[in-house]
Order: C-alpha cells, then structure tokens, then sequence
C-alpha cells in the first residue's frame, strides 16, 4: 500500500499532461465548430440575400 503513496507525484504529473493536452484538443474541436457554425450561417444569409434579389 505504501508504494501508491510514494508512486502518486509522477501518476499525477502524467494525468495533468494528458489533461492539458486533451484540453487543447477540446479547444481546437471548439474552434473548428465554431468556424463550422460561422461558415452555416454566412451561407444562409448569402441564400436569403440572393433570393431577396431574385424576388425584389
């Protein structure tokens, strides 16, 4: 049971890494959604001012 004890610095150092290295996977998935939601919705209103145009 003692050796968890002293085994725990580097378990943590490891869990922290891959913490922050999943968190910036996160934020770059969040951009890209991002850009994805943006691009959707230029292309909508793109629609909609074409067909403004085609009725006007």
């Amino acid at each position: 049971m003692m050796g968890t004890v002293l085994e725990s610095p580097p378990i943590e150092a490891t869990l922290r890494e891959c913490h922050r290295q999943h968190q910036f996977r996160f934020h770059e998935h969040q951009l890209h959604i991002v850009r994805h939601i943006h691009q959707c919705r230029s292309r909508a209103v793109r629609a909609r001012i074409h067909q403004i145009r085609i009725l006007g």
